[in-house]
């Protein structure tokens, strides 16, 4: 086959130069089709208060749990009792609480094992003026302590106590302890009350 016909295509341009061209074009022509469709479909991502999240001038999204205005600290931690749940946190009026760590701390476990343990509860507003009573709502749970110390257990995505509602402990065994909470709070219309909840 002699070099003319090698080279034969259109004009001066060779089969391959011209498959180029094309590939070239499409690419063009698709390129800001798709930028469209890409930038036409938004998503807001939304925080636990309801808000959008931010996003950082490099394009990062800046996650955090909540306002440092919305944080709920404990006062100081409650002493359980052996005989009857206390209540160790209560979501505030027109708020609900989100509990994201429990923080139990065992000053005395004169046998330590499954029959000394810290059972956590909830109780939903509605009873009767009762605090704390074994009627429990969604959340029922045991910590057994490895021993003397602070334990801190994370509870994620995080424990939802809707407004009026109280998460409730008690020493069981030789156990004692101390617990305390650390939240955040978010508007009461954001937590709904499960199905079982009274």
């Amino acid at each position: 086959m002699s070099a003319q016909t090698e080279r034969r295509g259109l004009g001066p341009f060779t089969g391959r130069q011209l498959t180029t061209i094309i590939v070239a074009v499409i690419v063009a022509v698709a390129i800001p089709t798709g930028a469209y469709a890409i930038s036409a479909t938004q998503t807001e991502i939304v925080g636990p208060v309801n808000g959008p999240a931010n996003v950082t001038p490099a394009g990062a999204v800046q996650v955090a749990e909540a306002a440092p205005s919305n944080f709920y600290q404990t006062a100081a931690p409650t002493t359980l009792s052996a005989s009857r749940f206390v209540p160790i946190a209560t979501a505030p009026a027109g708020r609900a609480l989100i509990v994201t760590i429990i923080h139990i701390e065992t000053t005395s476990d004169q046998t330590p094992g499954g029959l000394d343990f810290v059972e956590l509860l909830t109780r939903y507003p509605g009873k009767g003026g009762v605090p704390c009573s074994t009627d429990t709502g969604t959340y029922d749970e045991g910590f057994t302590p490895g021993g003397i110390g602070e334990i801190d257990v994370p509870l994620a995505p995080g424990l939802t106590l809707p407004s009026g509602t109280d998460l409730c402990a008690i020493s069981r065994g030789r156990v004692i302890a101390l617990v305390s909470v650390s939240g955040y709070t978010i508007p009461s219309s954001a937590a709904a009350f499960p199905a079982n909840g009274r």
